[in-house]
């Protein structure tokens, strides 16, 4: 989620904290990067070899479903739901209901993929991945309660699992209660130190609770985990200026700015000049 927010009208006001902070959804979100070239080539002769193999049996479910997977792996859902459905109705079992609900779900088609998790789920209770990208599917359709359910399920059958205490946190800091998203934050740093989306967001909400030092703490963890953090140089400024020390504020804002971050130049204008 681009971070973005209003600057102040009085150039000798603080900042509120509604205006400078925001999450960050960078470790919820799946963001695809380019498929490599042999990649590519490779899934698609794999998708060339079950087309093949499909034509001499055409009732095999594995083979559909295994088509299904190599299309939804080059982002070509639609195709791959068509693939997923062939399977369903010749065997509708949970894994089946699994993938195509992934698919559907990268689609932006949160409904249709509940619906297939909730089926999933009815005919396998025990699979994490089941109630996780439920919970992530809620959490689009702003459904947080809903969402915090199903983290909470996930990590009752994968009590280890990093990004469902993070998401957890993120869902319960959108439903403003910042205490519970700290310690959730808290368990997803403790399993993987090294996520700088996690010490982000415990950072805004320490700014939620007023407490600007551990924020900036956070946000500088943030920093060292990817020096190109450039939201994270934006908030840290900000906290800084929360505090009263201008200094580090702006320059924080000038780093920012020059990663490209346009709201810090805008902020940079309002509080540093």
């Amino acid at each position: 989620m681009v971070i973005g927010f209003c600057a102040c009208k009085n150039k000798e006001e603080r900042p509120s904290q509604e205006q400078m902070i925001t999450e960050t959804e960078k470790s919820q979100e799946v963001f695809f990067k380019e498929i490599p070239e042999e990649d590519r080539l490779r899934l698609q002769k794999i998708i060339d070899s079950l087309n093949f193999e499909i034509e001499n049996d055409s009732r095999n479910p594995e083979l559909y479903f295994n088509r299904g997977v190599a299309k939804s792996e080059l982002q070509n859902h639609s195709s791959a739901i068509e693939d997923f459905d062939r399977a369903i109705d010749l065997e509708p079992i949970a894994t089946l209901f699994l993938y195509r609900g992934f698919s559907r779900a990268e689609l932006k088609d949160y409904p249709a993929a509940i619906d297939d998790y909730n089926k999933s789920i009815e005919l396998y209770p025990m699979e994490p991945n089941a109630y996780y990208n439920r919970g992530l599917a809620k959490f689009k359709m702003d459904d947080y309660a809903g969402a915090i359910k199903d983290f909470t399920q996930t990590l009752e059958i994968e009590p280890s699992r990093a990004d469902a205490y993070y998401n957890r946190g993120l869902s319960k800091a959108r439903k403003r209660d910042y205490e519970a998203a700290i310690k959730d934050y808290d368990k997803a740093i403790e399993i993987v130190p090294t996520s700088p989306e996690a010490y982000y967001n415990r950072g805004f909400a320490k700014v939620n609770l007023q407490d600007f030092p551990e924020a900036i703490n956070d946000f500088t963890a943030a920093i060292d985990f990817n020096p190109e953090f450039a939201e994270a140089y934006n908030n840290r400024g900000l906290s800084h200026i929360m505090l009263g020390d201008r200094q580090n504020g702006c320059t924080d804002l000038q780093k920012g700015a020059q990663l490209g971050f346009t709201t810090s130049a805008d902020a940079m204008a309002e509080y540093c000049n």
